[in-house]
C-alpha cells in the first residue's frame, strides 16, 4: 500500500539527462502538493459514511454476536476509510539534482506502484476459485473471463513505459542557471 511505502534514496535510479556533470548537491521529498483542507474534508464526511454504513451492517442485517457485529463495523469502516485515503491524500516524490551549469528535477506519484501487485495477486486467487467452480461445474468456465482479464490488464500496465509515466504523472524539468528568472520554494 502507498503509505507504507519503505523510504528508499531514489536519487541514484533517476534517468538524469546531464550525468557527465558532478552534482553539487541532491536531495529529494515526499510531499502532497495540493491545497489538502479540501482532501481533509472529504476524508472526514466520507469517514462518518464509512462509520453509518459499517452500523448498519452491523445492527440492521440481525446479528446477534457482539464481535460479529464489532468485526463487521470496524471492517467496512476501515474498508471505506483506506479506499478514501487512497484518492484524497495522494503523496508525490520530487527529486532534486544540482550541478555547476543547471538544476534538474524529477518528479512522480508512487500511488500506481501498489496497483499492479494487488491486481496481480487478484487475477492468482480469483483464477484458483475460478478453476475450483469449474471442476465442480464445467459451466463455469465463463467465469474464467474476470481474472484472465485481470491479468492481462496487470500485465499490460507492468510493461508499458508510457501508460505508467502517464498514470505516475511523471515529470521532468531542466532549468539553466543563466536562464532561471525566479527560483521558488
Amino acid at each position: 500500500m502507498w503509505f507504507i511505502q519503505p523510504k528508499r534514496d531514489y536519487v541514484a535510479e533517476m534517468p538524469w539527462k546531464h550525468t557527465d556533470e558532478p552534482a553539487v548537491m541532491t536531495w529529494q521529498i515526499r510531499t502532497r502538493d495540493y491545497y489538502t483542507f479540501p482532501a481533509n474534508i472529504i476524508l472526514l464526511i466520507m469517514s462518518c459514511i464509512s462509520m453509518m454504513l459499517g452500523l448498519w451492517f452491523a445492527f440492521g442485517w440481525g446479528i446477534e454476536s457482539i464481535v460479529s457485529k464489532t468485526l463487521l463495523c470496524g471492517g467496512v469502516f476501515s474498508f471505506g476509510v483506506l479506499i478514501t485515503m487512497s484518492m484524497t491524500h495522494q503523496t508525490t516524490i520530487i527529486v532534486y539534482r544540482l550541478t555547476d551549469k543547471r538544476i534538474e528535477v524529477f518528479s512522480w506519484k508512487p500511488q500506481i506502484d501498489s496497483v499492479k501487485p494487488v491486481m496481480k495477486w487478484t487475477a492468482i486467487i480469483s483464477g484458483v476459485g475460478v478453476l475450483c467452480l469449474v471442476f465442480i461445474n464445467p459451466d463455469f468456465i465463463i467465469a474464467a473471463i474476470g481474472p484472465v482479464g485481470i491479468g492481462g490488464m496487470a500485465a499490460l500496465m507492468g510493461n508499458s513505459k508510457g501508460y505508467q509515466s502517464l498514470v505516475r504523472n511523471e515529470e521532468y524539468h531542466e532549468i539553466d542557471w543563466p536562464n532561471a528568472e525566479d527560483i521558488a520554494i
